[in-house]
C-alpha cells in the first residue's frame, strides 16, 4: 500500500463513484503477489468503529475501488494482529457455501475475503511497515442486516436471519454467524466483516460467546426459510441489550 494525496477521480466525494465490479474482476486478485505498491490510498476517511478506521483506496492495476481498514490507535507490523478477521471471514464463507447448497436459493450468499497488505510509506496517521486489511468497496447501498448483540433489521428480508440460524444448527450449536452486513444485488448477497459468537470465545473481541447466541435467538423469529428441524439453544437469561452497532467485549 502506498499513498497518493491527489487521487482526482478516485475520491469518495464523487457521488457517481461505483462499487467494485465483481462480475468483471476477481477478489482477491488472481495475480496478487504481495506487491506493496499496487494498492493506493489518499487516506480519505470513510468510517470509524470502536477500534478501527476505514479509508478509501483503489487498485492501480484494475482501477477498482477498495477500502483499507486499520487500527485507530495502534500500528501493528505483524500479520497475526489480523488473524481473527481473516479466520472469521473464512468460517463465514464456509457457512455461506453450506447454506447456498442446502437452500438452492436464486440469490446466493458470499463473503469477501480481506487480504493483508503493508504500508510502504508512513505519515498522516500511519507508519512505515504497518499492516492493514484491504477489501473491495461495496458501494453506497450498504445494509446492516443484523448485529452481534441480537439486533435485526426487520425490513431487509428473511435470508440473513435464516443464515444466522442455519450457522448455529450447522455447527451443532457451537457457533453463530452474525453481524451480517453488505449489499444485495439481483443475483446475490455480498457480505463483509462478519462476527462469530462461539461457545469457545475464539473469534476475538466481537465474539460475545453464549450470551451473544442467546441474544440473537431472543430476538429472532423463524421465517419460511428457516427449517423447523434447525436446532435452537434452550431459553436462558440474557443480559446483552441488542443494538445496531457492533458490540465489543471490554
Amino acid at each position: 500500500m502506498r499513498k497518493n494525496y491527489a487521487l482526482g477521480e478516485h475520491s469518495t466525494n464523487n457521488s457517481e463513484m461505483k462499487a467494485f465490479d465483481f462480475d468483471g474482476y476477481s477478489w482477491p486478485p488472481k495475480d496478487w503477489n504481495g506487491d506493496t505498491s499496487r494498492f493506493i490510498t489518499c487516506l480519505e476517511f470513510l468510517a470509524k468503529g470502536a477500534f478501527r478506521s476505514v479509508y478509501f483506496a483503489y487498485d492501480s492495476k484494475t482501477d477498482q475501488p477498495l477500502v483499507l481498514k486499520k487500527f485507530t490507535e495502534y500500528h501493528p507490523k505483524e500479520e497475526r494482529f489480523w488473524k481473527e478477521d481473516i479466520n472469521s471471514s473464512k468460517v463465514a464463507q464456509h457457512f455461506a457455501e453450506k447454506f447456498n447448497k442446502e437452500l438452492l436459493s436464486s440469490k446466493s450468499v458470499r463473503f469477501v475475503e480481506p487480504i493483508i497488505d503493508i504500508f510502504a510509506d508512513g505519515g498522516k496517521g500511519v507508519v512505515n511497515g504497518e499492516t492493514i486489511l484491504i477489501e473491495p468497496y461495496l458501494g453506497h447501498d450498504y445494509i446492516k442486516f443484523n448485529s452481534n448483540s441480537g439486533w435485526q433489521d426487520d425490513e431487509s428480508g428473511m435470508t440473513m436471519g435464516a443464515l444466522s440460524h442455519f450457522s448455529y444448527h450447522s455447527s451443532g450449536g457451537t457457533r453463530l454467524l452474525c453481524d451480517l452486513q453488505g449489499i444485495k444485488t439481483d443475483n446475490e448477497y455480498i457480505l463483509t466483516d462478519p462476527a462469530i459468537c462461539s461457545l469457545s470465545r475464539s473469534f476475538g473481541l466481537t465474539d460475545l460467546g453464549y450470551e451473544g447466541i442467546l441474544s440473537f435467538f431472543k430476538q429472532h423469529k423463524c421465517n419460511p426459510i428457516c427449517d423447523p428441524k434447525w436446532i435452537k439453544p434452550k431459553a436462558a437469561p440474557c443480559y446483552i441489550v441488542p443494538k445496531r452497532t457492533t458490540y465489543f467485549w471490554k
